[in-house]
C-alpha cells in the first residue's frame, strides 16, 4: 500500500500538518497496515471532523479510512446494523431511516465516520436520553499494535472496549462498529423554540430538557447586561407520520445530505467579525419563536452543514472551539463569567449553545459528566485569546470540570489530569496494550497524554 505526501489540517483551521497518508480501500489492505504498524506510529483519520490535531502525525503515517466505507450486515427486524467503521454517518442514515430506524447518538458534524464517532465518544443533542455514541455500541473490531484484529464490547474484552471509546485512537484502528440503532416513525423532528431573556431564563430552560428527545440552547454571546445570557431553548421529539403535512408525508423516509452551497475560497480575516456578528445574533433572535414547527431531521441535527466548508468563514487563522462540560454546582456563575470576559475581548462567538449532559459512562477519557456543556467558537485574530482561553481552563479545571479534546487545539497540559482523573490508568493500559506505542498523534505528543 502507497503512501503519499499530504497537507492535513484540523476543521477549525488552527492545526495544519504534512503527513505521510495511507488510504486502505478493503480488509486486504489490513496487511499493509500490519506493516506499518510494525515500522512506524500511525493514527487513524476519518471525515476530518476534529477540529484541532488529534488527527494529524508529523512523524508517523495516517490512515484516511473513508474507503472501508461498506454497511455489512443489517438487521431491519431489530435495528442492528455492522458496519466498516471509514462510513459517514449521514451515509449511513440514509440507509437506516427509509427502514425506520435512527442513530441513537450523533454528533453535529455530518462527515464525521462511525470510527471517530467511537474514538472520541461524540454526544448529541440528546445525550441526557441517549447517552454517548459508545453507549450504543455493541461490538468493535480493532487492529492492534501487534498487528492482531481483536473483538471488544461492553460485554466482551471490556477494558479495551471502554480504552477505546473516547480514547482518540490511541488503542487501534477501529476496523468495524456494531450499533443498536433506535425506532422511528419519520426523518422529521418536531421543533419547539422558546427565547430565554438573560442567562438566568437560559439556565431555567435547561432544567425542562429532560421530557423532551432532544435539547438544545444558542445563546447570544453579543448582548450586555440584564439581556446577558439571553438564547432560543430548542427541543425537539422525533415527529409522528400523522403530524405531518401532505408534502411532508410524501418525504417523510427521505434523508440526504442536501448541501446547497460550496464556499470555495479562504479569506484571511474571515467575516465573523463583531458587527457582523452583532447584525447576525440579533436577527436570528428576533425571528418569529415560541411555536412548535416540523423540521427534517438534518438541518436539525447538522445545522451548520448546509454549506460545504463552511468553516473557510472563518478566515485563514482559524478559530477557536472552546467546549467544557461542567458540574451543575457552580456551573451558573462560570458561564456567567466566561460570557462577561468574551464580551470584554469582544470576542462574539457564532455559534455558542448550552447543553445538558446526562450521566457519565465507563470510558475513562470520554468527555461527557453530569452537568451542562457549554461551547463557543472565537476567531483566532486576537493573540490575548489565548491567555484568555488558558484562564478559562483553569477555573473549568478547578471547578470540577473539563475540555473537550475532540475540538481542542491549545489545552494547557498542566490541567490535563485534573479534568480527566482516570488518564494516567489509562495511559497505564495503553502501554500494555501498545508497548511499542505504535498509535500516536499530534495531540496525543502535545499533551502527553501517553505519558504514565
Amino acid at each position: 500500500m502507497q503512501t503519499k505526501q499530504q497537507t492535513l489540517e484540523g476543521w477549525a483551521l488552527r492545526n495544519q500538518q504534512t503527513s505521510s497518508v495511507v488510504r486502505p480501500e478493503d480488509k486486504l489492505a489490513l496487511d499493509g497496515l500490519r506493516d506499518y504498524c510494525a515500522d512506524t506510529s500511525i493514527i487513524g483519520r476519518g471525515g476530518g471532523a476534529s477540529y484541532g490535531d488529534a488527527a494529524l502525525n508529523k512523524n508517523g503515517v495516517v490512515a484516511d479510512l473513508r474507503g472501508l466505507n461498506r454497511i455489512l450486515e443489517f438487521d431491519p427486524d431489530h435495528g442492528v446494523i455492522t458496519c466498516e467503521a471509514g462510513l459517514c454517518i449521514t451515509d449511513l442514515q440514509a440507509v437506516i431511516v427509509p427502514q425506520r430506524w435512527f442513530l441513537a447518538s450523533a454528533p453535529g458534524a455530518s462527515q464525521a465516520t462511525l470510527g471517530g464517532c467511537v474514538s472520541f465518544d461524540v454526544h448529541g443533542k440528546n445525550h441526557e436520553k441517549q447517552g454517548t455514541f459508545g453507549k450504543n455500541v455493541i461490538r468493535i473490531t480493532l487492529l492492534t499494535g501487534s498487528g492482531e484484529v481483536v473483538e471488544c464490547g461492553p460485554q466482551n474484552n471490556q477494558t479495551l472496549f471502554w480504552a477505546t471509546v473516547g480514547g482518540m485512537g490511541l488503542t487501534g484502528i477501529i476496523l468495524e462498529v456494531t450499533l443498536q440503532l433506535i425506532p422511528v416513525e419519520t426523518s422529521f423532528m418536531a421543533v419547539t423554540k422558546t427565547k430565554t431573556r438573560n442567562l438566568e431564563e437560559t439556565f431555567a430552560a435547561q432544567e425542562k430538557s429532560e421530557a423532551f428527545d432532544y435539547s438544545v440552547t444558542w445563546l447570544d454571546t453579543t448582548e450586555r447586561g440584564k439581556s446577558l445570557g439571553r438564547g432560543i431553548a430548542i427541543n425537539a421529539h422525533h415527529a409522528e407520520k400523522t403530524k405531518l403535512k401532505p408534502k411532508q408525508e410524501m418525504q417523510a423516509l427521505e434523508w440526504a445530505d442536501k448541501r446547497a452551497y460550496n464556499f470555495p475560497w479562504l479569506p484571511k480575516r474571515g467575516h465573523f467579525r463583531p458587527l457582523f456578528l452583532k447584525a447576525f445574533n440579533e436577527l436570528y433572535y428576533h425571528l418569529p419563536r415560541n411555536q412548535m414547527s416540523i423540521e427534517h431531521g438534518h438541518p436539525f441535527l447538522f445545522p451548520l452543514h448546509s454549506i460545504t466548508n463552511i468553516n473557510r468563514f472563518y478566515g485563514s487563522n482559524g478559530f477557536y472551539e472552546y467546549q467544557v462540560a461542567l458540574p451543575d454546582k457552580g456551573a451558573y456563575e462560570l458561564v456567567l463569567y466566561f460570557l462577561s470576559e468574551i464580551q470584554k475581548y469582544r470576542a462574539g462567538s457564532f455559534l455558542t449553545v448550552l447543553k445538558r449532559f446526562g450521566p457519565k459512562n465507563d470510558a475513562p477519557m470520554s468527555f461527557p459528566i453530569s452537568g451542562i456543556t457549554l461551547s463557543v467558537q472565537i476567531l483566532a485574530n486576537d493573540p490575548e485569546i489565548m491567555n484568555l482561553l488558558g484562564l478559562f481552563d483553569e477555573k473549568t479545571a478547578k471547578a470540577g470540570g473539563r475540555v473537550y479534546l475532540a475540538k481542542d487545539s491549545r489545552l494547557i497540559p498542566s490541567v490535563l489530569d485534573t479534568m480527566y482523573p482516570l488518564r494516567k490508568n489509562w495511559a497505564v493500559f495503553l502501554d500494555q496494550n501498545d508497548p511499542n506505542h505504535v498509535f500516536t498523534s499530534d495531540l496525543s505528543h502535545r499533551l502527553g497524554l501517553r505519558v504514565v
